[in-house]
């Protein structure tokens, strides 16, 4: 986010259009863009993911992380059953 903030700063603050700056700008611009998208797929598709594997190596719910003794096969905190 922070990326398009120095973008959008540098595209109030640019010389006219036939500057090389302008070609700059939207290197930039393409460059902070993709960093975003890569940055907002890896929050909501891999750690997604990835948690219910961690949570269960914990001994934890793999949906609300309530940890789990031994002998538990459902989680008190919402129903789930424990995969084994």
């Amino acid at each position: 986010m922070v990326s398009i903030v120095v973008c959008a700063t540098m595209f109030v603050m640019r010389p006219p259009s036939q500057s090389p700056w302008n070609s700059l700008f939207k290197v930039c611009m393409l460059a902070a863009i993709a960093v975003n998208v890569l940055s907002a797929w890896i929050y909501l598709v891999v750690v997604p993911r990835d948690l219910p594997k961690a949570r269960r190596r914990r001994g934890e719910c793999e949906s609300c992380g309530y940890t789990l003794t031994t002998g538990m096969h459902t989680c008190p905190e919402c129903g789930q059953q424990r995969r084994v």
